[in-house]
């Protein structure tokens, strides 16, 4: 008669397998994560170049830079309506945002509207911002212009800057701009009210300021007047430090 052999594994053996799947598991899973942040990292980037360059070709076809829902009239209308057009969007999908955010429920009208407000809400929204807004059905915006681009009477440090002879909340000329290389022009904005087409600004003076807890870590990007985008540390750079070298540093010509 064969003697019948035991084929399964032993306590140890299993509390050992355990013991190699979570070391594996440790090893991984912060790897995947940081994956994950580097590529979240790039497509910001990449969304922050696309509205850069089209805020500045926006600029040199209008002569100043948008001025972001910070007024009455024609400067009530925010800055990513304005430089839609020169993103390819159809300008006159563009004009049916007027007075109001962009939503998952106007997409719904035509297909059309869905893959005009779908484009938009992509390339609008970081895929790092996870502040919860008001409106679930709203389509994210993560990026502003800072509020000197636009002359916003609340702005801090303009009064010292050439501003005083310029209009309050309309973009400023594009030649006032002595050095864009060196003038922040967009900066994250992960905010609770700001929406794709909707009021929203950062109503701060540095990045970093918003209401997301981490961003990129401890980093946000900025895009210049130049069109390049630059990831910058919110602990190291202060809002005093920020104005100082990325936009008073850039220089006002009355």
């Amino acid at each position: 008669m064969k003697k019948k052999t035991n084929t399964g594994f032993t306590l140890i053996e299993l509390l050992v397998v355990i013991a190699i799947i979570g070391i594996l598991a440790a090893i991984l899973i912060p790897a995947v994560g940081a994956v994950r942040a580097s590529a979240n990292n790039t497509k910001c980037v990449s969304n922050m170049r696309s509205i850069a360059q089209a805020t500045l070709l926006y600029a040199k076809d209008v002569g100043r830079f948008p001025s972001n829902n910070a007024g009455s009239g024609e400067n009530n209308w925010a800055y990513d309506r304005d430089i839609m057009p020169y993103m390819g969007f159809d300008k006159g999908l563009v004009e049916k945002m007027r007075g109001h955010y962009a939503t998952r429920a106007a997409s719904s009208r035509s297909s059309s509207s869905a893959a005009f407000l779908s484009g938009a809400g992509s390339v609008f929204a970081c895929p790092s911002d996870d502040v919860e807004r008001g409106d679930p059905q709203g389509y994210v915006r993560s990026y502003s212009l800072v509020p000197w681009m636009f002359n916003w009477g609340n702005a801090g440090g303009t009064s010292t800057r050439g501003y005083d002879s310029l209009p309050n909340n309309r973009g400023i000329p594009e030649v006032k701009v002595l050095y864009p290389a060196k003038a922040a022009m967009l900066v994250e904005w992960h905010a609770v009210a700001h929406y794709v087409g909707g009021l929203g600004y950062a109503t701060c003076d540095g990045p970093g300021l918003t209401d997301d807890e981490d961003i990129h870590g401890e980093n946000c990007n900025v895009a210049f007047a130049d069109g390049h985008v630059s990831s910058l540390n919110y602990v190291d750079v202060g809002a005093g430090e920020f104005i100082a070298k990325y936009w008073g540093g850039a220089g006002i010509i009355e």
